[in-house]
């Protein structure tokens, strides 16, 4: 609780003058009644303010395998500068009024957090709180998002259908979600699948060149592919995305609450603010976003997945969701729609478990920075880093190109901690002989690159995919990798990758596919990199992805790609894994 000087420091007028010095000069340094930490004026004086809290940072309590957020809230002359601390010692890179925690797990718990808010006038010292990390008590109850994916064969008219080769086979049980934007369309309609179809009309959008309809039914069939889109009247654009979504084991879904909006964005950098929900229970939200699309991976902001189409995806969402501020793509001004549907369970409210000790730090590609083309590699070149590294992290880095060249085992990458390139993850082939995969690893980083520099087995112009993942038990250490030739398909498969025993991995897997790819699922798992992580990462013709926290000692699921243009591809996966 703030104490207030007033509550402390004398009113007693009578009291002597040395007691009145020492009040006045307790209330300069306060700042009015605030509990501002401890002080320390700049070395020779200065002039402004100095800072003093008003806020101070507060205990926090997570369940093992979640963040935990600290906040304070300070003034005094600006610019303000913060530095958190753990345990009395600087956390590299927090330097904003709050700080998040890695993912925890129990040996965090006792762990204390301060920050130094400083300006030009000196610095003020938070008082410390305190982390409390419990136990996970294994809840299970979870939604899952199975794909979602782009049709391809809709471009424009007023109808398409027979989806086979741009969407993933359906699920058994699943609920199906149909966003359809028009150009024009006063109505729209959705048959196919053996499902009855429901339009949410409290989503329906109609603005000047967008005519939005979402379509929803439940309990799907499995290997389903065959729908039809009808928008009888639409001239011009037609666009398509199917989403597919499994309700918690034992479960059934029905609809929650649905909204549309039209909104004005812009500003530096460019945002879009969506529409808030109300929900009634433990719910899975798609937000569809038409007009533009997320300037990065992460565009939506957290917990939202941005997913590889630009659409948003709320997993175990429960009470008011917020409205979402989405960073789209840099320069943009004008109109967007957001169509937003939120679906519960018979479950009504319940406690998801917690996310797993693995998370992605950061991801990058040059596409479509430079061209289209990726790095002119010859055969060197230089990766730039949205962000400098963290220390102890997994840097992996991916590489595709059609010259057949791979990333040099014998001179590996440099920058930001010691590189491995294994022939394991290299392969070429497919529909074209030159078609190529190549991977690269850090298992420990150190902080502070920016950049990394690359040498290829020749010159080819290269695209990268770079991710980097911390995880909050141990390090990280190879685990496995393999590659293979699909044979011609419409839903080429990735690879089997028998995992160690132990904690638990992340899995990358790559793709190399003529024309490229518009969905990709790891059903029954929940794609770790469901947020544009390299959906297309070479001019559309490889692709990438990552899942997080697979327990060790498994096989698991095969991902399943989707190639509409039947062609034969190459692929590749690797794992890593953390300690028990």
């Amino acid at each position: 609780m703030k104490a207030t000087l007033h509550d402390t420091v004398s009113r007693n007028f009578s009291r002597s003058i040395l007691l009145g010095i020492l009040s006045f000069a307790l209330l300069s340094f306060g700042c009015g009644g605030y509990d501002s930490g401890s002080y320390n004026p700049p070395p020779g004086g200065g002039g402004g303010t100095a800072p003093y809290i008003t806020t101070q940072p507060v205990n926090q309590t997570v369940t093992a395998g979640q963040t935990a957020t600290f906040t304070v809230a300070a003034s005094g002359t600006a610019p303000l500068t913060y530095q958190w601390r753990k345990n009395g010692a600087n956390i590299a890179g927090a330097t904003a009024s709050s700080y998040t925690t890695p993912a925890t797990n129990t040996a965090d718990s006792g762990e204390t957090f301060d920050v130094v808010v400083s300006n030009s006038a000196g610095s003020a010292t938070s008082n410390t709180a305190t982390l409390t990390v419990n136990a996970n008590t294994g809840n299970t109850s979870s939604w899952t998002y199975v794909q979602d994916s782009t049709i391809t064969y809709c471009s424009s008219g007023t109808s398409c259908g027979a989806f086979s080769g741009t969407m993933i086979p359906t699920q058994s049980g699943t609920v199906w979600v149909f966003y359809i934007d028009t150009a024009s369309a006063t109505s729209a309609s959705v048959s196919g699948g053996g499902a009855t179809w429901t339009e949410c009309v409290s989503c329906r959008i109609t603005v000047t060149n967008h005519h939005a309809f979402v379509f929803y039914a439940f309990n799907g069939s499995s290997g389903q592919t065959d729908f039809s889109i009808s928008a009888p009247g639409n001239s011009g654009s037609l666009s398509v995305q199917f989403a597919e979504i499994q309700p918690p084991a034992g479960s059934t879904a029905s609809f929650d609450v649905g909204t549309g909006s039209s909104v004005s964005c812009g500003g530096t950098p460019a945002t879009c603010v969506g529409p808030s929900l109300a929900l009634s229970a433990t719910d899975f939200v798609m937000n569809f976003l038409d007009g533009t699309a997320p300037g990065s991976w992460n565009g939506w902001p957290s917990p939202w997945l941005t997913l590889p189409s630009g659409d948003g995806a709320l997993v175990n969402a429960t009470g008011t969701v917020a409205a979402p501020t989405v960073t789209v793509r840099s320069g943009f001004s004008g109109n967007a729609v957001f169509s937003a549907i939120a679906f519960k369970s018979s479950l009504g409210s319940f406690t998801p478990p917690v996310a797993g000790p693995i998370s992605i730090v950061q991801f990058t590609d040059p596409d479509p920075t430079n061209g289209l083309t990726g790095l002119n590699c010859a055969p060197s070149c230089s990766l730039s880093l949205p962000s400098a590294t963290g220390s102890g992290h997994l840097l992996y880095l991916e590489a595709a190109n059609v010259s057949g060249t791979f990333i040099s085992t014998t001179t590996p990458p440099t920058g930001g901690g010691a590189w491995v390139a294994p022939a394991s993850c290299q392969i070429k082939g497919g529909q074209s002989a030159n078609n190529s995969l190549s991977c690269a690893y850090v298992l420990s980083s150190t902080s502070g690159a920016t950049s990394i520099s690359i040498t290829m087995t020749g010159n080819a112009n290269t695209q990268f995919a770079f991710y980097e993942l911390s995880t909050s038990v141990g390090v990280f250490s190879f685990d496995v990798a393999g590659t293979a030739t699909n044979a011609a398909s419409l839903n080429p498969a990735g690879v089997s990758l028998p995992l160690a025993s132990g904690g638990n991995d992340v899995i990358f897997h790559s793709i190399s596919v003529f024309g490229g790819t518009s969905g990709l699922s790891y059903y029954p798992f929940v794609r770790g990199c469901s947020s544009g992580c390299g959906p297309q990462f070479y001019n559309g013709q490889a692709a990438s992805d990552a899942l997080l926290n697979v327990a060790g000692g498994t096989t698991p699921p095969i991902p399943q790609w989707v190639n509409q243009q039947n062609s034969a591809t190459v692929v590749t996966g690797v794992a890593f894994s953390t300690p028990p």
